[in-house]
């Protein structure tokens, strides 16, 4: 009989370990490289995003949808941005 683990370590929803924090560089990053060629700045296209992120995330359908397809759920956060934006470029979506 194999031994058991001496603890358990559990973190639900970034209660001891941030996760979110790659993600929110990542999205910096994206907005910097990316908003020059829309015409914005950076900040503009962050804040788009995260409002976009918001709303989306808010719904509990969606959520338990979007967990499921991630790349799926992004998409439709930066699209809901573009439209807040009045973006209409379908080349860049």
């Amino acid at each position: 009989m194999r031994s058991l683990p001496g603890f358990l370590f559990l973190d639900l929803d970034d209660t001891i370990l941030d996760y979110s924090a790659p993600g929110e560089r990542c999205w910096e990053q994206l907005c910097a490289s990316f908003a020059p060629r829309l015409d914005l700045s950076p900040g503009r296209l962050r804040t788009a995003i995260q409002q976009s992120s918001q709303w989306y995330w808010s719904d509990p359908e969606r959520f338990r949808t979007g967990r499921l397809d991630l790349k799926a759920a992004r998409r439709q956060v930066v699209a809901g941005a573009f439209s807040q934006l009045r973006i209409d470029n379908p080349g860049i979506s």
